[in-house]
């Protein structure tokens, strides 16, 4: 082989390495890459290399996409996308990615599994989880104490999530919520019983009885998803609820315990169990320890007098602690003018003297 072969042969060999250098170069700053190679960048230096690069995993997909705009490739421009604000939100959880996202997987049929390059999944499932976090999302703008409508977000919902009933669910391993992250049954059920927890509420105070039918769907649905928490909730809420009592000024009969009636402190006698013993009274109304059952309406009215007079009471606090403020005020004044003219008088004879 002779000399000539042989510079052939080494120029060719450096023209490789250079290759390589280059393309090295272009992966690492992503300049000068193809669409096709932008995208496969994101992976290999985003997805690939774990959950904590998946916020700049979002950002080179976004890159990919630009550059697909740009020289007219809509097959790598829609899934770079698609992918950008998938991985946006699952590192992120910015609601405004969750809704692009749910309006741009309609635009493929399959998406890569979170995490992989080479698996997919199609999007039917995933299109139905990021409506029903939307949904839940909305939710967020919806007062407490609003419960229409926090009835209303919650029944929406659970209809998002019974779609696809038996799926499991995909995004919340990312973002999760506070509980009830493993299936859209979970969800389904918490949500629900959520539904419910509002619709007894909001008729407490006209209908006790569908007030406790509606606990008690939501006490079932929240034993559905096994949530304890919620469960103890209803329970508690359905024994106070259903209890009755006879208020103390009215003698009537009131259903719901610190919502319809209510204990309040007052002294108990024996002799005055005797009396009300023997006129029949309703004896779970009067404590022995010191309480009586008032209905809130005869306690509105008790409390509103008692106000009345604690005003009447403060204004004249207030006006003797004025009047002996003044008074100590007037005192103090004199006291000082006195001071002042001793000391003069004392400055006076001290003068003289020298």
């Amino acid at each position: 082989m002779g000399p000539w072969v042989c510079r052939v042969g080494t120029w060719r060999l450096h023209k490789g390495m250079n290759m390589g250098f280059f393309d090295s170069i272009k992966k690492a700053t992503g300049i000068g890459l193809t669409p096709f190679e932008a995208y496969e960048r994101a992976f290999e230096k985003g997805v690939l290399l774990g959950p904590e690069k998946y916020d700049e995993a979002a950002q080179m997909f976004w890159e990919a996409a630009d550059k697909a705009d740009e020289d007219g490739d809509q097959n790598v421009s829609t899934k770079g996308r698609v992918n950008a604000r998938l991985y946006g939100f699952i590192s992120g959880g910015s609601i405004e990615h969750l809704r692009e996202l749910g309006a741009a997987l309609g635009t493929v049929s399959e998406v890569e599994v979170i995490g992989s390059r080479t698996e997919t999944m199609p999007t039917e499932t995933l299109i139905q989880e990021v409506a029903a976090r939307v949904a839940e999302a909305d939710l967020e703008g919806v007062s407490s104490s609003d419960h229409a409508g926090r009835s209303a977000g919650h029944k929406e919902a659970a209809a998002a999530f019974k779609k696809f009933f038996n799926g499991d669910l995909i995004t919340y391993k990312y973002q999760p919520a506070p509980a009830h992250n493993e299936n859209a049954q979970a969800r389904f059920f918490y949500h629900s019983g959520m539904a419910s927890w509002h619709d007894a509420l909001s008729v407490a105070n006209r209908s006790p009885t569908s007030a406790g039918e509606e606990m008690s769907k939501a006490l079932n649905s929240f034993r559905q998803c096994s949530d304890d928490n919620w469960g103890g909730k209803c329970q508690q809420w359905l024994e106070r609820y259903r209890l009755k009592r006879t208020c103390w000024v009215c003698d009537r009969e009131y259903q719901g315990a610190t919502l319809h009636f209510d204990n309040y402190s007052a002294q108990i006698t024996p002799y005055a169990l005797e009396v009300l013993e023997k006129l029949g009274h309703d004896m779970s109304s009067v404590d022995a320890s010191g309480s009586v059952v008032l209905c809130r309406p005869c306690a509105s009215v008790v409390r509103g007098v008692a106000d009345i007079i604690a005003t009447q009471r403060a204004g004249e606090v207030r006006q003797e602690l004025t009047q002996a403020m003044e008074q100590m005020q007037s005192q103090l004044v004199s006291m000082m003018s006195r001071l002042e003219s001793r000391i003069s008088s004392l400055e006076t004879r001290m003068a003289f003297k020298r």
